[in-house]
């Protein structure tokens, strides 16, 4: 070859290698190369190639070839820190991006893929910097719209991130790989649908795509559609058997459907595969805490502080091992949501008789129950900032003379309190309301008449497709309200209950009794006080549970199998007044509310079983 025929012969394996004729363009590069050994462009394409074909350790030793034989191709280190990240080489793909970028700081490849990388490492901030500049030089990079969008979700912004993620779509659409960004932001923020016409899309795509295969199996999981969950996990595990995300996934559907055995098998076997991974363990954990095995639950929930949406505590003290508090003293650090504070609570009582001073953290709305109830202890308010996705709480405000030695999560408590079932007994109530306000409630309650006060609420504050199959409709009590010898108190809390309770006297003719001037959503003082004040609370597993719960008042909850809670017995350990009526996911309410009238009747001073006549129907 001449040198016009050398590059003519380069034109057309360049040609070849664009229409994805690799095996062909090789053979043209190698034909050069036998020529011009040096040639720098048939180097570095070449090992291009190489690298494409999955042999990126032959793809780096070409690139770096041309490299030397060039001064100035930003594009040489781009692809070679391609290559080089294929390898799981990050530092050195990290290193050739930024050389690529000293030769081309506008170099959008090149500024995309280090976004890509910096995420990776966790340098979220950084890789924000650099995926923006990405798209302001070229609106029309797609993969670094991606990318970004993926930065947005780490950081903490997935609204943010699911409409960039949506704009990469439009610019690759046959890209599975966007597609399947855009289903994991919908699945963040529970756009379910968009999430799984996202998946799909993704799958005609890249047919043997299992992060997709898994992805739906997990979106089937919230419709409660169980059999299409299970083949969409072994869809994911034909293709890659060793892949630990489906087997946790199935271990998923086993346990919604209270089948603890099996999905403990699957989910050691999700274990085995990655034994890192803290959703896996932490979902494990409530397996085994569900079948009874209490202090590898305890243990293994310990993987929750891994997990990305953990809270960061700044400037606390170094943490507690359990060991003997005897003179020492320790910080108990909150966690996670208000009734799970208070769930948490039922150990404090002997932390504080252990330590020689114990300050006690909680959300701003528990400080005077906490503060009657733990007198022996220092109780101050959480500061946290950031957001569920990124939480921050900050420790400046713990006393300095003399300092606090130790701390601990709340919810790491039971790990140290409470190793097996002898541990709960001769639990009793361990939160006090204010006797003043119980006196007040005791008497309105009164004025409404005769007849058995029962507190009730039906759902929880938050809702989403999947939390509202844990929780009852209205049209599930309409039986329990026609009990005569009952009064209904609403406890519900959160937004749209007024609504509810409108639409169930319309349509049921029930007499549901609403104190308007009670706020039953932030005012913890009277939502103790009521609930003090009661004969009786029945609701699903929500705060108003842990609050009967807390305070020893019968509290009977209506809930689905499995509950780790109940810790493989049929009751609540710890609460001696709580009472267990379940039923299984794709079971009816009415499992649990016949049995809990049947039990209502047995409380009731009346020998009548007939109902309140109910409103004719003129329809």
């Amino acid at each position: 070859m001449t040198v016009p025929d050398i590059q003519q012969g380069l034109q057309t394996a360049l040609l070849l290698h664009q229409q994805g004729r690799i095996d062909d363009a090789i053979r043209l590069y190698d034909a050069i190369l036998q020529i011009e050994p040096g040639h720098a462009d048939a180097l570095h394409l070449l090992g291009v190639a190489r690298h494409q074909t999955g042999d990126s350790e032959t793809g780096v030793t070409l690139i770096k070839k041309a490299i030397a034989r060039t001064r100035k191709r930003p594009e040489f280190h781009n692809n070679l820190g391609q290559a080089l990240e294929a390898m799981g080489r990050t530092m050195e793909a990290e290193a050739a991006y930024r050389q690529a970028l000293s030769q081309d700081r506008n170099m959008t490849d090149a500024l995309s893929n280090l976004g890509a990388i910096l995420l990776n490492r966790g340098k979220t901030s950084d890789a924000i910097r650099a995926l923006s500049k990405a798209v302001r030089l070229d609106p029309r990079h797609g993969m670094a719209w991606m990318n970004l969008g993926n930065a947005k979700r780490a950081h903490g912004a997935p609204a943010e991130a699911i409409d960039l993620h949506r704009q990469a779509t439009q610019l690759l659409p046959l890209s599975d790989k966007v597609w399947v960004n855009l289903a994991t932001s919908c699945m963040d923020l529970q756009q379910l649908d968009e999430a799984a016409t996202a998946l799909k899309r993704s799958l005609v795509l890249a047919p043997a795509l299992t992060e997709s295969w898994n992805n739906l199996g997990f979106l089937y999981i919230n419709y409660m559609d169980y059999s299409d969950a299970e083949r969409s996990f072994r869809a994911a595990l034909a293709v890659q058997p060793l892949y630990a995300a489906p087997h946790a996934g199935l271990a998923e559907v086993d346990f919604l459907q209270d089948r603890a055995t099996e999905a403990l098998e699957h989910s050691a076997r999700a274990l085995e595969l990655t034994p890192g991974d803290p959703q896996i363990r932490s979902r494990r954990a409530l397996q085994l805490l569900t079948a009874g095995h209490i202090q590898q639950g305890w243990a293994l929930r310990e993987a929750r502080l891994e997990a990305r949406d953990a809270i960061e505590h700044r400037g606390r003290p170094p943490r507690w091992d359990g060991a003997p508090l005897s003179g020492r003293s320790l910080v108990v650090t909150a966690e996670e949501g208000i009734g799970d504070e208070i769930l948490f609570a039922s150990c404090l009582p002997e932390v504080i008789a252990s330590a020689e001073h114990c300050v006690i953290e909680c959300d701003a709305r528990l400080l005077g129950v906490f503060r009657r109830s733990f007198r022996a202890a220092t109780v101050e308010p959480v500061r946290r900032s950031g957001d569920r996705f990124k939480p921050v709480q900050t420790y400046e405000w713990l006393p300095k003379t003399p300092p606090i030695e130790l701390a601990i999560e709340a919810g790491s408590l039971f790990q140290h309190c409470r190793s097996d079932l002898a541990a709960y007994q001769g639990a009793t109530s361990y939160l006090i309301a204010d006797a003043a306000r119980v006196v007040t409630w005791r008497d309105r309650l009164a004025a409404l008449g005769p007849g058995l006060k029962i507190g009730f609420s039906w759902r929880s504050k938050a809702l989403s497709r999947f939390r509202n199959t844990h929780y009852t409709t209205l049209d599930d009590w309409a039986d329990l309200f026609a009990l005569p010898g009952t009064q209904f108190i609403s406890m519900q809390y959160g937004t749209g209950w007024a609504e509810e309770i409108a639409e169930a006297r319309d349509r049921h003719g029930c007499e549901i009794t609403v104190f308007e001037d009670a706020d039953l959503s932030d005012d913890f003082e009277t939502i103790f006080a009521l609930s003090a004040a009661l004969d009786l609370i029945i609701c699903p597993s929500s705060t108003v549970s842990w609050v009967g719960g807390a305070l020893g008042v019968p509290t009977w909850v209506v809930h689905l199998r499995p509950n780790f809670t109940r810790l493989g017995t049929d009751g609540f350990p710890g609460f001696p007044t709580m009472r267990s009526f379940s039923k299984h996911v794709l079971e009816p309410w009415s499992v649990c509310f016949e049995p809990v009238a049947a039990a209502l009747r047995q409380k009731l001073p009346v020998t009548s079983t007939t109902l309140r006549q109910k409103p004719k129907d003129d329809r």
